[in-house]
């Protein structure tokens, strides 16, 4: 499943949480999100925790703690 960003940005979280009725078959984007996660390795750390972070509290949805 993706997430939306902005117009131009989808991302493919490692994990996510949704809540609301279950989604169609075709369905490939989740809009209702409320968790994400994404795990870190090595290689990738730097751009995961710039851009993709801030990324991902962009839709309404998500849950800020």
């Amino acid at each position: 499943m993706s997430v939306r960003i902005d117009a131009r940005t989808v991302r493919e979280p490692d994990a996510l949480l949704r809540c609301g009725p279950p989604l169609d078959d075709d369905d490939i984007e989740v809009r209702d999100l409320v968790l994400v996660v994404e795990v870190l390795s090595p290689s990738a750390r730097s751009m995961d925790l710039a851009g993709k972070l801030e990324g991902y509290f962009a839709p309404p949805s998500v849950a800020h703690w």
